[in-house]
């Protein structure tokens, strides 16, 4: 029998990091050289500065074969992924996935699988359960007694797929009133971020 010499050609987690690095400094930069001038911009550089972290989440969650959620409150978001003892946690000392909270003039709002939000932290209830979205749970942190169990609306799994969602991004004005920003997949499966418009 003859033996075959075949060589196997592929990315090696290196690269594969490097990328996502290459990506995160790309999206952080330009989130920070977009202006902020007006409103309409506003909203836009919000809108960009969240698409850019979700896929770079998609990628993170791909190469580390990790779950990550995402927990949205009414003027904030924060990225988690599942550890070790099956429990959710957010990203500590993260170039990308830290807690993002929104300018005061522009408010969150999402609706999951056709079922709208009401209020911040969807009006302190979960979609799936009737328990608080931040609750005291055990040994998490040292210095607390309590930790807070984290129970996201969004979930980006290992497999690179995510929770069908649409997230809706308002800023109020006195002058020119409200403006929104929607962000959703198409039907495409494509993440997009659609135009500014008046509410």
């Amino acid at each position: 029998m003859r033996k075959r010499t075949h060589q196997e050609s592929g990315f090696t987690l290196l690269e594969i990091m490097l990328v996502i690095f290459l990506m995160g400094m790309t999206v952080s930069g330009v989130v920070m050289t977009l202006s902020s001038a007006n409103g309409d911009n506003e909203l836009k550089q919000q809108a960009n500065r969240f698409v850019g972290m979700l896929e770079l989440a998609e990628e993170e969650a791909l190469v580390r074969s990790l779950e990550i959620g995402i927990v949205i409150d009414d003027q904030a978001y924060q990225f988690a992924y599942l550890n070790d003892k099956n429990r959710w946690q957010v990203f500590e000392q993260s170039a990308f996935f830290n807690k993002v909270d929104m300018p005061e003039a522009i408010s969150l709002s999402f609706e999951l699988a056709g079922l709208k939000a009401e209020g911040g932290f969807l009006g302190n209830k979960t979609l799936f359960d009737d328990k608080k979205l931040f609750e005291d749970d055990d040994g998490l942190f040292e210095d607390k007694k309590k930790a807070v169990k984290i129970t996201p609306q969004i979930y980006i799994y290992s497999s690179g797929e995510v929770t069908d969602f649409s997230l809706t991004m308002s800023s109020f004005d006195a002058d020119s009133g409200t403006r929104e920003v929607t962000i959703k997949y198409n039907e495409f499966g494509e993440l997009v971020i659609g135009q500014v418009t008046d509410q």
